[in-house]
């Protein structure tokens, strides 16, 4: 029991080729809290953690989006169908940097 250090014995990180939302977590939120998809932002570590039940259940015809906004939800859905750790654990990491 405890606080103890633990090595990563693998750490794989493959980032999409888009970015979004140039400077403006807020829009990125509000967004999100739009389409009602549950999430966490960590903003010390600056990454957001998306419920991928939420974003594969999601019908996009019920909302009026940007075209930054489909874009950005459009590719979230993507990774959470096809990304092994979205089906595994429920979730979808984005970081910004």
């Amino acid at each position: 029991m405890g606080y103890r250090a633990h090595f990563a014995k693998k750490y794989d990180v493959e980032y999409s080729d888009n970015s979004h939302f140039k400077n403006d977590v807020e829009a990125c939120l509000k967004l999100l809290h739009k389409l009602k998809i549950e999430y966490y932002y960590d903003e010390a570590h600056e990454i957001e953690f998306l419920q991928t039940k939420d974003l594969l259940e999601l019908k996009l015809e019920d909302y009026e989006l940007n075209e930054e906004e489909l874009e950005f939800i459009q590719e979230a859905i993507e990774i959470a169908k096809t990304a092994k750790y979205c089906k595994k654990y429920g979730y979808l990491k984005i970081h910004w940097f």
